[in-house]
Formats: structure tokens, sequence, C-alpha cells
């Protein structure tokens, strides 16, 4: 009807937009639709973890679980949502993706987005008797033929080229974050050399490394996991990609894609080991975890694959209080500056090369960057404790990234 909306700022009419008004008519429509699934997941997530995103329902020794959590109409509940969003992936979210990588061959083909092909995974999620969802291990330049075993404790942070006193690379479990803000001159013009960010940079065995769906994919993939790799198969053969192709920035985007089918289809079997639990009065949800007393010294570490990639939550006991805590996030990982070695991080890298249709309207960097799902929030906070306004900005011309 030509009333567009907010659909007509920003970057309309961009060169670099390859679909043709019936295939946007079709991915605006599944946006939109989206939209409402989201809405749904967070109540299914809520039926579990009373709130999403972070879930207040995990204990040591187990979950906690809201009153009526055995109620078989709260099952009902979930599997309704899980059953709709599944219909959703396979209906319109894995076809838009073929349809994008059909778009946009020639982009993948040239490699545009692709970061240095350093992937690490730290595995986990295991169901069944013997099954694991994401298998671990560490790719180095697009080798896919080797897989190192992960090993945390070759995680190191370094801050060279970030806004923290100490620049000497540290395990997490001697990490330190004293600010160091060294941005501007003593004229006020900006730096343009030394540090210039507050994100970290994270390094496995000195080397930079990607994390997220993408990794978790290639990882399965490549190490023949029952799990990912059909899955992968199958979506390789509808759209014609190669394994190095999904290393790019439309191919981050199908990895997600391809990703959020199999954990959809997995919870099904997650489902019907609780609910036959349940069945044999299995209800168990919480084992009493008895403290022992509490050493002097002592150092431990909680790593997961999350949805942008591995976290790793790292704490260091002396004179049995916390003496440090360190949290290495997914996206301090992918949005690492560069280190003392001047290895670029993953959004870095994957910008190299890219070639812009219209510099004024840089759409091509944005696409790349949003490729890896970004979550800078996570990745570093900086606030005024008195809450006072520090400065205010007003950017023209320009786009957030």
């Amino acid at each position: 009807a030509g009333r567009l909306g907010l659909f007509a700022n920003g970057y309309w009419g961009h060169t670099a937009y390859r679909f043709s008004p019936e295939e946007n008519l079709i991915h605006m429509n599944h946006y939109l639709e989206a939209l409402r699934i989201q809405r749904e997941l967070s109540k299914a997530v809520a039926i579990f973890a009373g709130k999403t995103p972070h879930p207040q329902n995990l204990v040591v020794g187990g979950v906690t679980s809201v009153a009526d959590m055995l109620n078989p109409q709260r099952l009902n509940d979930f599997l309704f949502i899980i059953k709709e969003t599944r219909d959703f992936i396979e209906r319109a979210y894995i076809p838009d993706m073929v349809m994008l990588v059909n778009a946009y061959r020639d982009s993948i083909k040239s490699g545009e987005g692709r970061a240095s092909g350093n992937f690490m995974c730290c595995g986990g999620y295991r169901f069944g008797k013997d099954q694991q969802l994401f298998s671990s291990g560490v790719i180095k330049g697009h080798d896919f033929e080797s897989v190192e075993p992960f090993d945390s404790s070759k995680i190191t942070e370094e801050a060279s080229r970030s806004w923290y006193e100490n620049d000497a690379p540290l395990s997490p479990y001697e990490g330190e974050s004293t600010p160091f803000y060294t941005d501007l001159n003593d004229d006020g013009s900006l730096k343009t050399e030394g540090k210039y960010t507050w994100v970290k940079a994270p390094r496995y065995d000195g080397e930079v490394m990607e994390v997220g769906p993408l990794a978790r994919m290639i990882m399965g993939y490549v190490q023949n996991s029952p799990v990912v790799r059909p899955y992968m198969e199958r979506f390789m053969k509808r759209s014609g990609m190669e394994l190095i192709d999904f290393s790019t920035t439309i191919g981050r985007n199908a990895a997600r894609a391809v990703e959020a089918q199999i954990c959809c289809d997995y919870l099904f079997d997650t489902m019907s080991d609780l609910i036959e639990n349940i069945k044999y009065y299995d209800e168990t949800t919480w084992t009493k975890y008895v403290f022992e007393e509490l050493p002097h010294e002592a150092k431990g570490a909680g790593i997961f694959e999350v949805p942008r990639g591995v976290l790793g939550h790292f704490v260091r006991i002396e004179e049995a209080k916390i003496a440090n805590y360190q949290a290495v996030v997914p996206t301090t990982w992918n949005a690492s500056p560069k280190g003392a070695k001047e290895g670029r991080g993953a959004y870095e890298e994957s910008l190299i090369g890219i070639r812009l249709a219209d510099p004024s309207a840089p759409l091509e960097v944005l696409r790349a960057v949003h490729s890896f799902d970004p979550c800078l929030a996570c990745a570093v906070h900086v606030i005024d404790a008195t809450g006072k306004e520090l400065s205010h900005y007003k950017i023209m011309n320009s786009c957030s990234v």
C-alpha cells in the first residue's frame, strides 16, 4: 500500500539488498511472525525457569520449580509452544535461510564476513543415556581435518588495547579489571593508536577464537556428531553450501538457523524423558547438597555453551573468601580487540576486505557484525556509581554496530 513506516528509513533502497519485492514480502511477513514466536518462547522458558532472560531457577544441587510444575497442563503448555516453534522453523526460518543463500551466493563464495577460522567449543548438554548435544574442541585456520581437545587452562585475557591498567595476559583466575581510560589526547583530540575499547582480549593458547552457533555446527559436523551432522548435511544439500561457506556473514545466520532446528527437535526428547520420569514417580528436581568445610584456598570455573558461544565464570578463593571473580563471555571472544601480538578478533577480522557499495551507508559492515548476534552489554558495563551523566553524544549520518 506504500505505507512502509519504519521499514522506509535507514538503508532503504540500498544496492546491497538483493531480494525481489516478492521475496522481501515473504521475509517481512515471517519477521513479524517471528516476533510472536519469540514472545511465546519466552513464556515457555518461564514455565521452567521463572523468567527470561537470566533464569532464576538454578540452585546448587538442581533446579527450583514453580508450585504447579507437576501439573500436566504446564507440560502441555510448554510442548504446544515448542511444536508451534518447530512448525515456524520448518515452514519459514529454514526456507528463508535457503532463499538468503541463493540470493547472496556470490558473496558467500567470495568469503564476505569470514574471520580467522579459529573456532572454539566447550561442548555439553547431555541427554538420554549417552548422547550429547554439542561437541567440544578447537579448530585453527579452517583446518577441518585437525581438531584439538578443549582445555580451559589455556584461556587468558589481556588488555594491551583495552582501557584497563594491567596489560599482561592473565588467567581469568588472576584477571584484573581496573579502568584506565586513555582515549583522548591532552588537547581533546581522539587517539588513533594504543587502547581503543572497553572489551578485553581473550585468547586460547595465545590465539583469537570465534564462538557461537557457527563454531558449534562446524565442530559437530567435522566430529561426525550424530546430533549435528545430519541436520548440517540436510541443509547443505538443500542450499548447495559447502562447509567453508558457513564461515561467512550469510553462513553464520544459516548456522544459527540449523542450530535452532536441532535444539527445537531435541527438546521433545528431553520432555519425553521428563514425562517418563514423572510417570514412574521420579519427581526429583533438587538433591540436597551438603557443603563440606570450605577450603581456605581454592579455585574453580563453570564453563558452558550458551546461545552466543562459550561462557566461563572463574572464581578464586583465599582465606575462605572470594578473592577474584571473572566472567569471560561469548561476545568478549568475538568482539575482542587486537592483542599484544596484533591478532584481530572475529568482528574485526570479518570486516577485512569487505567492499562497500556506498561508504556513506555501510550496510555490509552492519550485516557482518550483526551475523555474530552481538551482546556488548554482556561484554562490558560502564556506569557512574552516583548516576551522574558523564557525557551526551549525538551521532549524525552514521550507524551503530
